[in-house]
């Protein structure tokens, strides 16, 4: 299946995906990690600061490469008119069931989606293994995309996965402008 050029023009090239197919030891995992366990379950987080088509393509190369099972990325600043990109590509790389769940901050002042997103937003991307193991997900009701929650089913029991994002405020507010801390 080929992906619209609306979503590869706005959302960048698949150059990255074509090039590290080609060549996958180009970004080599130092030190290698060693292939998983049948019950391990490996879990990832980072802070991508800002999620485009080229890091998107990176990290589920490294997921698939790297047997992750479950990858967390945190600010990822998407738009949610790209969620559905990024839904069919995590799907067309991981596997027909995987998932790729994706928070939206929301402007409270507006009550709609800010057209340049420049904080926050999480998402949570399961490999064809657990996707069908998603048997609850849920942002947390401030529609700032500050807590996400992945529950996971299996047979032991369940596993909740969280995404959150607290971000400092902006150096440039002077200090007595900042909300005191509640501890």
């Amino acid at each position: 299946a080929s992906t619209p050029p609306v979503d590869r023009a706005a959302f960048g090239s698949d150059a990255l995906t074509r090039f590290l197919r080609v060549v996958p030891d180009s970004f080599p995992v130092h030190p290698p990690v060693a292939p998983p366990l049948p019950d391990e379950f490996r879990l990832v987080y980072f802070n991508v600061n800002g999620l485009d088509g080229f890091k998107f393509a990176e990290l589920l190369l490294f997921m698939a490469i790297e047997a992750v099972d479950c990858m967390v990325l945190i600010d990822v600043r998407v738009p949610t008119e790209r969620v559905t990109f990024l839904r069919r590509e995590a799907r067309a790389q991981l596997g027909p069931r995987a998932e790729c769940l994706v928070s939206t901050p929301v402007s409270p002042e507006q009550g709609d989606q800010r057209p340049s997103i420049k904080v926050g937003g999480n998402a949570i991307v399961l490999n064809n293994r657990w996707g069908p193991q998603l048997v609850h997900y849920k942002s947390d009701p401030s529609r700032l995309s500050v807590v996400d929650e992945a529950i996971l089913a299996f047979p032991g029991g369940r596993l909740q996965v969280l995404a959150t994002y607290w971000p400092f405020p902006p150096a440039s507010i002077p200090l007595a402008q900042h909300p005191p801390d509640p501890s």
